[in-house]
């Protein structure tokens, strides 16, 4: 968990309660030391204690108001959908303000968005953490 992130998230106002409770549970599934976030629909609306439909509406309000960012991952090989990567780039703007960097700002990258169905591109797409178990499902549930 990144203390900082999940501190940012906890500040934010103008949000409905169930809003608010999926930005938490996001960022508290950050990882600290890589700053990734990636965590299955199905994890977070367990976390939540909401349905899958509902987790993905939420998310969109997050994404309209520039509190999140997602970035849907592909196998470059098989063309299979990863779990969504999840960015925070208004507590990064934040951290930077206060003197802190973001991995973004230390020289990380993140993947552009691609349409359902559209070919992986020649980049090659982030490797999965270890013990992560893929499916050959397209659903990137």
């Amino acid at each position: 968990m990144a203390f900082d992130t999940l501190s940012w998230a906890m500040k934010q106002q103008d949000l409905h309660p169930t809003t608010q409770l999926v930005l938490i549970k996001l960022a508290d599934c950050r990882n600290k030391e890589r700053g990734q976030c990636d965590p299955s629909q199905k994890r977070l609306a367990q976390a939540c204690n909401l349905s899958v439909s509902t987790i993905n509406a939420h998310l969109r309000i997050l994404e309209d108001k520039g509190l999140i960012r997602r970035i849907r991952r592909f196998d470059p090989k098989t063309g299979a959908a990863r779990t969504t990567q999840y960015e925070f780039p208004q507590a990064h703007e934040d951290n930077r303000s206060a003197g802190r960097q973001s991995p973004a700002a230390r020289g990380g990258r993140s993947t552009p968005l691609r349409a359902a169905g559209e070919a992986p591109s020649s980049q090659s797409d982030s490797a999965p953490p270890a013990g992560r178990k893929q499916t050959g499902k397209g659903t990137g549930k």
